[in-house]
């Protein structure tokens, strides 16, 4: 039986509503629901289903009786429901922070509220480097050790393996890696990570998927995935520019691009001068 004829079934049940939510949606009566709406229901039908409500949180959010919840709001309504809800702490962290309880939380108190529930979370971990890292189970962890916890407990962490190699990387499992290999590693797992490839520019290129990529190509790379990455075009520029998505933009036309995204951007103007 599949999860939308379950809830056919059954429509008054939350948990089978969420369960489609978890499936990706489904068809219920000849009418198609996707995960947000799916998840919505169970929250109308069980106002204290702390699950639903993450859920829901991480969808966006919605509207439950007419009134709208954001991210925010859906993840503190589901730690006001289970304040143990350790994946809800790491996503507060991740809109930053809240409160719960009549206190207010910031990121890092997130986190780590998040890490003392469960240690082993690879995505509080990241988030807590992020941060500049911060206290857990009585022991500070720097930035560098937080990246190290994270990429160890998820060895297909992208991010985590991009944010250790800002670190100068480290050591995994008895392994060195240094800031180009942990860039390396990042696009092995997500050739799409524009931080990534602007960082192995940064560090001389490198070989991604058996190719070989020198510090133009990466940096065009790094653009080509997010037009809006003012310190890529900077690092574009200082390379002579390059070729974006078949425009021929030199180092001056580069600098300016980096200027109109940030103008505050001190290395571009010096460039432009």
């Amino acid at each position: 039986m599949s999860k939308a004829e379950a809830v056919e079934l059954d429509q008054n049940s939350a948990v089978k509503w969420l369960q489609l939510g978890f499936a990706g949606g489904g068809s219920v009566n000849a009418k198609a629901y996707n995960s947000k709406e799916c998840y919505v229901k169970a929250v109308e039908l069980k106002a204290d289903y702390a699950q639903a409500w993450f859920n829901l949180g991480t969808q966006g959010g919605g509207s439950i009786n007419a009134k709208a919840y954001n991210s925010k709001e859906c993840y503190q309504k589901a730690l006001e429901l289970d304040v143990g809800y350790a994946l809800a702490w790491n996503n507060l962290g991740s809109v930053d922070g809240g409160t719960v309880g009549g206190k207010p939380y910031n990121k890092k108190e997130c986190y780590q509220q998040a890490l003392e529930l469960d240690v082993s979370n690879a995505l509080a971990w990241n988030g807590l480097g992020v941060v500049d890292g911060g206290t857990v189970g009585g022991k500070a962890y720097n930035r560098k050790e937080c990246y190290l916890q994270a990429v160890d407990l998820k060895a297909d962490y992208a991010q985590a393996w991009f944010n250790l190699g800002t670190q100068g990387g480290g050591s995994i499992n008895a392994k060195a890696y240094n800031s180009k290999e942990c860039y390396l590693k990042a696009l092995e797992l997500d050739v799409r990570n524009s931080l990534a490839w602007n960082g192995l520019g940064v560090v001389d290129g490198g070989t991604v998927g058996g190719k070989a990529y020198n510090r133009k190509e990466c940096y065009q790379q790094a653009v080509k995935l997010k037009a809006d990455y003012a310190q890529a075009w900077f690092n574009l520029g200082t390379q002579g520019g390059g070729s974006v998505n078949a425009k021929e933009h030199n180092g001056k036309e580069c600098y300016l691009k980096a200027l109109e995204l940030d103008v505050r951007n001190s290395l571009a103007w010096n460039g432009l001068g």
